[in-house]
């Protein structure tokens, strides 16, 4: 057989689907190839960061997403608006809007913090609503659920209210601050997610010594609906549990937060 008719032959050859894995661990854009209908994607949210206590685990969705040759993917990895909360990571078409969010696996809540050592965890990041943060008391961040992000810890008195998540966006943590005694309790901020966790408060007493406390954050909630004209199917969505990111044992997992994408 020729040259010319094997290239022929070739490019007239059925597209083979999963054939190419591709693993991101920073932000990128994949134009989707000729021939290619549909991808897998895969992926794992951030860790909060961890204080006195510990940060929220990650969450993990993943999904089959109908695409288009030419469909511009934006990849994002420990993306939201996020301080020290773990950020969302997952796939848009085109550009970082909330509408655009074909999946989404949801960040962690940082941890509290505490100049006395007093504090709560953050909650983990995934499924349709994030954990909480510590024992979910008024003062804990909550996480976030498909429709409303997390509410924020109360405030009041010796106690800085953290505020609340919202769309792609995490609640920072409050902060009370007593100098004079060296008292100062820092709430952890909420995990980014579709929408994100609440920040937790900040306790410090103002007439005595050594009494200050901070709050965890709330986790981010994942997202895997798919956006208009990209359906979802074979869908899986899995929450974090305490500081322990979600799924962390599969083959494909990069070992840290990111995004896998097989077409």
């Amino acid at each position: 057989m020729s040259g010319i008719m094997q290239r022929m032959m070739a490019s007239q050859a059925p597209y083979v689907p999963y054939g190419v894995k591709a693993t991101y661990t920073s932000n990128a854009t994949l134009t989707i190839p000729a021939g290619c209908t549909s991808i897998r994607v895969k992926a794992w949210g951030g860790v909060g960061s961890s204080f006195t206590e510990a940060g929220g685990g990650g969450g993990f969705a993943q999904a089959d997403i109908v695409v288009t040759p030419g469909d511009s993917i934006l990849i994002k990895v420990n993306g939201g608006t996020v301080g020290d909360g773990g950020g969302y990571s997952g796939v848009f078409i085109t550009s970082e809007t909330f509408a655009n969010a074909m999946l989404l696996a949801g960040g962690g809540g940082a941890g509290g913090d505490s100049d006395h050592f007093d504090a709560t965890i953050g909650g983990a990041g995934g499924g349709t609503t994030g954990e909480y943060g510590g024992s979910n008391s008024t003062r804990d961040g909550k996480g976030g659920t498909s429709s409303a992000g997390g509410a924020a810890g109360t405030g009041g008195g010796d106690f800085g209210a953290g505020t609340a998540g919202g769309q792609l966006s995490a609640g920072n943590g409050g902060i009370k601050s007593v100098p004079l005694y060296e008292n100062e309790g820092r709430g952890g901020d909420g995990g980014s997610g579709y929408y994100g966790g609440g920040g937790g408060s900040g306790y410090a007493h103002s007439t005595s010594s050594g009494s200050d406390k901070g709050y965890g954050g709330g986790g981010g909630s994942s997202y895997t609906g798919g956006a208009s004209g990209h359906a979802t199917s074979s869908v899986t969505n899995t929450a974090g549990s305490g500081s322990t990111s979600a799924n962390t044992g599969d083959a494909d997992y990069p070992g840290v937060p990111g995004v896998v994408i097989l077409y």
